[in-house]
């Protein structure tokens, strides 16, 4: 989870400041008239600042305004004079802290919020924003442990919440599960929980609590996309398109530029076969991002409904060349070879090997005059074979990894020849004709 700002709300005008203007209480007055307006806070700040370069008040309205503007370099310059100012201040270094985390000075940030800890060991925001930079970090035991000693210190719904982050994080789902429900236990307005929950709901392949915790998080935020996208899913698992089209259908008329709602549309189009309509959805979500791979199979997959596999092939070969740099590189890799095979597969006849007896030009050559023969071989081709048939006998086929094996005992009285074919369920033959030589 990104951490959301809840930094303090710039209520005050800066009214004119002179050089003749030493009294700093006089300088800030409170005023709804400036809230959200941090450009012009900032503006009056920097004339005060002359006048004043140490006044901790004035540092602190201008690093806040930094913050709300995202000018974090600028914020953690603001806040390291802070604590320069004020070294045993625990909220300069816990503010430091949090705006390098926002910057991505992931390293930085455990250095100043450790800081924070040390001045203030019950400083709840310093020990949640350090449990966020160690899920950023990959450090999931080291937040638990976090977690749980903030958990000692004061049972939040914030604390909570960010123990069922970490609880998801090392798929410790009965875990996260009930750090999500003791959240909402003490905060029912506690979207993001509930979000998490129908997430969890989605992982552990349960329809109707996605559907119940998307429900609470909807009546908290009808509007809220990601609430919306999930509770589609919740219908998608029940099979109930209609409602899930229609669920998407409103997050994209909230955000028509909505990749994640346009891939899931046109899913659910492909699902109730309408695969026209499926691209289109996935045309726009490629639009916003060429590379998505999800769009890109979703896509060849439509036209290969539609029957259009030249349009297809193309997609699933474009899947090999963006594989490298995806995570999911040997999984994409994978589908677009099977894809690709699939498409071609119909076309293609089975391969039959005789591994006895040996064989030259397609001839068999006896001594003793035998009664019978031994025929042994394997048959290589990933669609299921049909039917073996050896001399009009219908040939059992065992399946061995990816290949089909089989052995077969021939009469040989009155016979020239052996006839073997084999056929898919595409109905590709392979066929052999043997002669028989003694």
């Amino acid at each position: 989870m990104s951490v959301k700002h809840t930094g303090i709300v710039i209520l005050f005008c800066i009214c004119a400041v002179t050089a003749q203007a030493q009294d700093i209480g006089g300088v800030l007055q409170d005023s709804e008239m400036l809230n959200g307006q941090p450009d012009i806070v900032l503006e009056n700040i920097n004339r005060a600042l002359v006048e004043n370069p140490n006044s901790e008040e004035l540092l602190k309205v201008r690093a806040d305004a930094y913050e709300i503007l995202k000018q974090y370099d600028r914020a953690i310059a603001d806040y390291r004079r802070l604590t320069q100012l004020s070294p045993d201040d625990e909220s300069f270094w816990y503010l430091l802290g949090r705006n390098q985390f926002l910057n991505g000075q992931l390293q930085e940030a455990m250095r100043s919020l450790n800081r924070s800890t040390r001045l203030n060991s019950r400083f709840l925001p310093a020990f949640h924003t350090k449990t966020e930079v160690l899920l950023q970090l990959n450090q999931y035991d080291a937040a638990l442990r976090v977690s749980d000693s903030t958990l000692l210190i004061a049972e939040t719904a914030m604390t909570y919440f960010l123990q069922g982050e970490v609880y998801s994080r090392l798929k410790q789902w009965q875990h996260a599960e009930w750090a999500y429900s003791s959240a909402v236990k003490i905060d029912r307005g506690y979207i993001d929980a509930y979000i998490a929950l129908a997430n969890i709901a989605v992982v552990t392949n349960k329809a109707t609590e996605t559907l119940e915790a998307a429900d609470a998080a909807l009546a908290i935020d009808p509007d809220s996309k990601e609430a919306l996208i999930i509770r589609s899913i919740g219908f998608a698992m029940l099979k109930d398109y209609f409602n899930a089209i229609e669920d998407v259908s409103y997050v994209i008329e909230l955000d028509p530029n909505n990749v994640e709602a346009h891939i899931r549309r046109g899913t659910y189009y492909m699902e109730t076969n309408r695969p026209h309509d499926a691209i289109r959805d996935f045309d726009v979500a490629l639009k916003f991002q060429p590379d998505n791979w999800q769009a890109i199979v979703g896509r060849a997959d439509s036209y290969a409904k539609t029957g259009n596999k030249t349009v297809a092939l193309e997609g699933y070969k474009n899947l090999l060349s963006i594989a490298d740099d995806a995570p999911e590189k040997d999984a994409i890799i994978q589908l677009a070879n099977r894809q690709i095979f699939e498409l071609h597969r119909e076309h293609n006849a089975p391969v039959l090997t005789l591994t006895e007896p040996l064989i030259e030009n397609f001839e068999i050559t006896l001594t003793d005059n035998p009664m019978s023969i031994t025929i042994k071989g394997e048959i290589t081709d990933e669609s299921p074979i049909k039917s073996l048939i050896i001399n009009g006998q219908n040939i059992p086929v065992v399946a061995i990894g990816d290949k089909f094996e089989f052995v077969a005992l021939v009469a040989l009285e009155n016979v020239e020849e052996i006839q073997i074919e084999a056929a898919d369920v595409y109905d590709n033959v392979v066929e052999y004709r043997l002669r028989i030589i003694e």
